[in-house]
């Protein structure tokens, strides 16, 4: 059970930490004055920003456009799949765009890489995830970036996490918070990601008193960081109610899994899938637990919001992304 768990809250916080900085819709949306969480809240501006990236990718691959620029439209259209469910679209997204990049910039084919990985975690592809993870390691090693081997690192420790391979994890986990711990040119969001790592890592292995005080600074460095916005604070309370489930600490994970969601439901309304994630994991601890009634009325609210998905598009994909004109 705390392998699924695990498992779609690191590719959740990965997802929204690389939506929040590589989404050039959310930038435009941020210097307008409107803020992150009303634009992913808006499923019908969701739905028409895919629209338009499809057309887009369609009129580009008609055309012969420029790699560099179609792979960039994809790896939008991929956010776009990911913020509305599709997890299937996005992922052919990802990999037409890692096509697109094979000869071009290789800091940019990595990212792409990492991206497919974090979604392919999140949708039980574990075997391809860490398998595009490496490859964007090994790729950040011919780099020599210290930085960005760090954060792949993370990302990989953290596919090791969701397969309960805790001693490979810590390996990749402390290797990146070594390179960072004393850093200054390293931005907050990337610092929470690594600790959260590595706070995961350490209470898989049940050292508990090291790892929830690793997770605890996440928290403190999501609250004192100015910019970022309140999701990292949402989430870091519920990473720290994992921990606490991971130690078998009842009382204290469902205090913080509580707080995690209800910050998140704030911030991202009932319908978003993020939310809705965490709360099918938030049912199921109650359930582990024996405290059935909260459970049912958490799976209540489960339930209202997946009323109102489309099923076909979390399982349909799409032909024209998947088999694009020569």
């Amino acid at each position: 059970m705390i392998r699924i768990l695990t498992g779609i809250l690191l590719s959740a916080v990965a997802a929204v930490a690389a939506l929040s900085q590589s989404h050039p819709t959310t930038a435009l949306a941020q210097q307008a004055g409107a803020s992150q969480t009303a634009w992913l809240q808006d499923k019908a501006e969701v739905l028409r920003q895919i629209n338009l990236r499809e057309a887009e990718a369609r009129s580009g691959e008609a055309n012969h456009a420029d790699p560099g620029r179609l792979a960039a439209n994809y790896s939008s259209l991929a956010f776009l799949y990911m913020d509305a469910g599709m997890g299937l679209k996005a992922e052919d997204a990802f990999h037409r765009s890692i096509a697109l990049l094979k000869d071009g910039p290789q800091d940019r084919l990595a990212d792409q890489m990492e991206q497919l990985g974090v979604l392919q975690t999140g949708m039980g592809e574990l075997r391809q995830a860490e398998k595009a993870e490496l490859q964007a390691l090994e790729i950040r090693r011919s780099l020599r970036d210290p930085v960005a081997i760090a954060l792949t690192e993370e990302l990989i420790a953290g596919v090791y996490d969701v397969e309960r391979k805790f001693t490979r994890a810590r390996h990749y986990a402390q290797e990146a918070y070594d390179a960072l711990v004393g850093r200054a040119d390293v931005s907050v969001p990337n610092r929470i990601k690594v600790w959260h790592a590595l706070g995961f890592t350490l209470t898989g292995l049940h050292d508990c008193d090291r790892g929830i005080d690793v997770l605890k600074e996440a928290l403190e460095m999501a609250r004192n960081s100015a910019g970022w916005g309140d999701a990292s604070v949402a989430y870091s309370e519920y990473a720290l109610g994992f921990g606490y489930w991971h130690c078998s600490d009842q009382e204290n994970a469902a205090v913080w899994l509580q707080r995690g969601t209800t910050d998140m439901k704030a911030e991202f309304g009932w319908s978003h899938a993020t939310y809705v994630y965490a709360m099918k994991q938030y049912a199921l601890f109650l359930r582990h637990f024996g405290r059935t009634d909260d459970a049912v009325s958490v799976e209540a609210v489960v339930r209202q919001a997946e009323s109102v998905v489309d099923a076909s598009t979390l399982t349909d994909r799409s032909e024209a992304l998947r088999n694009p004109s020569p």
